[in-house]
């Protein structure tokens, strides 16, 4: 892990004792801890906001936060891997990334022995429908001052929910079959009028 030199003048008649030490410098620790909130939206339409937690639980500093990824799967399909060290890590899983604070909060900083750095994203997600799920795994990776690497990861996973079907009736007298009054005993027509309302999400059948 590294070479060590001293030189030691002596001057006649003199006795000298040195001693050292080699000491093991225990290997880096990390730990990563993600959340997402909320941890389901209902369809077809959802915003979510996931904050990643990157702590270092070793005894030695992490001189610095190589990489931060986060693997995306949609409905337990092939995963798409993103870089979270850019502002716009592009779409994943039908989402657009909306905001990005890691790569300005965790990556390429140092972690004190003990310390967390916390940082999040949030993805607005379009076109989903029940029962999708979303898997997103982050991995983080450090270094600490010997070049020794370390990496860690958490997953969070999010629902999407069903939306109930919504209809609406519209029942009117037309009169009788001649548009006039109805008399006694007389034959009445009636209209009705079933929609399904513009701002329903799923089709209707009757």
């Amino acid at each position: 892990l590294g070479t060590k030199s001293t030189t030691v003048t002596l001057g006649a008649g003199d006795n000298v004792v040195c001693t050292f030490t080699n000491r093991l410098v225990p290997a880096p620790q990390l730990q990563v801890t993600k959340t997402a909130t909320p941890t389901s939206f209902q369809e077809p339409a959802g915003t979510v906001t996931y904050t990643v937690a990157v702590k270092n639980t070793g005894t030695e500093p992490i001189t610095s936060v190589t990489a931060l990824t986060d693997a995306v799967t949609l409905n337990a399909g092939a995963a798409t891997n993103l870089n979270l060290a850019l502002n716009n890590p592009g779409p994943a899983a039908g989402g657009t990334f909306t905001a990005n604070t890691c790569d300005t909060d965790v990556v390429g900083k140092p972690i004190a022995a003990g310390a967390t750095l916390t940082c999040t994203f949030t993805v607005s997600y379009t076109g989903r429908d029940v029962p999708d799920r979303i898997d997103d795994v982050v991995t983080a990776t450090g270094k600490d001052k010997f070049d020794r690497t370390v990496s860690a990861s958490d997953d969070a996973r999010v629902d999407v929910t069903d939306v109930l079907p919504t209809i609406a009736v519209d029942k009117q007298n037309a009169g009788d079959l001649n548009g006039d009054v109805i008399a006694p005993g007389g034959t009445a027509q009636y209209s009705v009028k079933i929609t399904n309302p513009v701002t329903a999400v799923e089709p209707l059948t009757i």
